[in-house]
């Protein structure tokens, strides 16, 4: 078993921490930057462009840790990892697990109430 698979999918407290440190709006700067890569993210990850898939990664592993997705941040970081090192199918294999937790990651963010619009 691989580290990632035992980091939890979504830290809400991990989010707490940034909304306290860094603020609601900074927070919401990072969500938006997160959006563009995950599309950009999921169109390249069919593959042929290891290098732009590498460098999306890179980007959403960053994001992930401001807004409480450790388990993507992991698995952006094999894709990353494997991609740099030649491996391409273990970087496509771990792109396709990343892929699948975009959307569900992405709303759990989006639902917690330190992110919800102001009244």
């Amino acid at each position: 078993m691989t580290e990632a698979t035992t980091v939890a999918a979504f830290d809400a407290r991990q989010l707490e921490q940034s909304l306290d440190m860094l603020g609601r709006e900074a927070i919401l700067d990072v969500v938006r930057r997160f959006e563009g890569l995950a599309g950009e993210f999921i169109a390249l990850s069919a593959g042929g462009d290891t290098e732009a898939l590498v460098t999306s990664a890179h980007g959403i592993a960053g994001c992930a840790r401001y807004i409480g997705l450790p388990r993507l941040g992991e698995l952006c970081r094999e894709v990353e990892l494997a991609g740099r090192a030649g491996d391409d199918a273990a970087m496509l294999a771990a792109a396709a697990q990343a892929r699948g937790l975009l959307e569900t990651a992405l709303a759990e963010v989006l639902a917690h109430p330190g992110l919800a619009a102001a009244p």
